[in-house]
């Protein structure tokens, strides 16, 4: 089809986190930790989406039909009004029902945090991934893969303790893609409730 846009319900992500350290300077007012992570992406979404009888790319459906385990690493340097983040984390998938299995990837990212008052905070990234190209029936697809490197603002507002809803965009400034492909801007609008 040369033009689909389904929507619904896409993977979701389920996962751990284990802090490796955690240190407080109640002078400075000042915290940071290191923290490891698991967990993965699960195949929730619909992976079968067709018009008019034909199945749309497996690049423009809601889920990948496969299991994406994870690894990662954060460090977080917190005080009163800003705080500054670092991560790293290595992304594999299994093959779907379709013999279609996305490019494990590695993505990597920088980001700055500066609160407004207590709940209302604006955020700005620099972000990267590397990903391998996918391979559909054992065969390596050309027109995937490749890095992006993007600069993401965002926003985020913690309306109660341990909850929070943020929305920010993906903005592609370095693309160095394999094949044939396009990456425009990306927007996310996500909700989180941390339980301890």
């Amino acid at each position: 089809p040369a033009h689909a846009s389904p929507t619904g319900l896409g993977d979701m992500n389920v996962g751990a986190r284990l802090y490796a350290f955690r240190r407080a300077n109640a002078s400075t007012m000042r915290s940071q930790f290191l923290a490891l992570s698991a967990g993965s992406t699960l195949p929730t979404g619909n992976n079968d989406e067709e018009v008019n009888g034909e199945r749309i790319d497996q690049h423009a459906q809601l889920g990948t039909g496969a299991w994406g385990p994870y690894v990662g690493a954060t460090y977080v340097l917190r005080a009163s009004f800003w705080s500054i983040s670092a991560n790293v984390s290595g992304n594999f998938h299994t093959k779907n029902s379709f013999d279609y299995q996305f490019g494990n990837a590695v993505r990597w990212g920088v980001e700055g945090l500066r609160r407004v008052n207590g709940q209302f905070a604006l955020t700005l990234a620099g972000e990267g991934r590397y990903a391998q190209r996918d391979v559909s029936e054992g065969e390596d697809q050309i027109n995937t893969g490749g890095t992006v490197l993007d600069i993401t603002p965002g926003a985020a507002w913690s309306p109660a303790p341990d909850v929070g809803i943020y929305g920010r965009a993906q903005i592609p400034v370095v693309k160095d893609l394999y094949g044939q492909q396009t990456v425009g801007t990306t927007f996310q609008v996500g909700f989180q409730v941390l339980v301890q």
